[in-house]
């Protein structure tokens, strides 16, 4: 990765999958482990995601650690850590630490975050904690304007770009 490249990550966040009999449901957490072991046989795929589905079976206090140790356990991609809280993220680096050492985990990059804003041009606490943690262990940051055309932002290419350009 980088090297002015660009990567391909999978989808990120579906509460809901489709099932082989064509029926929609919430995503559990085995969804998500057959998704992840899924993208870490893709070639196309550079990275095996964050939030790949949302194990709607997992609590949501505990969801993060079982998504971080199936992205590591089923994936030697890299992937994303959680930015859900500063504990979350702190929980992340915690866990590439034992897979990869303290050390790397200082040393090199081994995993990035995904920071939302919301619109317009607003970067909630939370997020920016996160992103804190994230770049205090030398760890890469993705940073996108999370906007949702005809919810929060209106629906038009143009309405979209320019709302979630300016300034709050």
């Amino acid at each position: 990765m980088g090297d002015g490249k660009t990567i391909f990550t999978p989808s990120y966040g579906a509460p809901y999958v489709l099932g082989l009999d064509g029926v929609r449901r919430p995503a559990s957490l085995e969804d998500f482990r057959n998704f992840t072991k899924l993208n870490h046989l893709s070639p196309a795929l550079h990275m095996s995601g964050g939030v790949v589905c949302e194990p709607m079976d997992v609590p949501v206090p505990k969801r993060h650690l079982y998504m971080t140790q199936s992205l590591l356990t089923y994936s030697s991609k890299p992937f994303m850590g959680a930015v859900t809280s500063m504990e979350r993220a702190e929980d992340s680096l915690h866990m590439a630490g034992i897979v990869f050492g303290q050390d790397a985990v200082r040393d090199t990059t081994v995993m990035t975050c995904l920071a939302n804003g919301n619109t317009p041009l607003v970067w909630d606490k939370t997020m920016l904690d996160s992103v804190r943690v994230f770049a205090g262990a030398n760890q890469a940051t993705l940073f996108s304007p999370f906007v949702l055309g005809g919810a929060s932002t209106p629906a038009s290419t143009v309405g979209r770009s320019s709302r979630s350009t300016s300034k709050p």
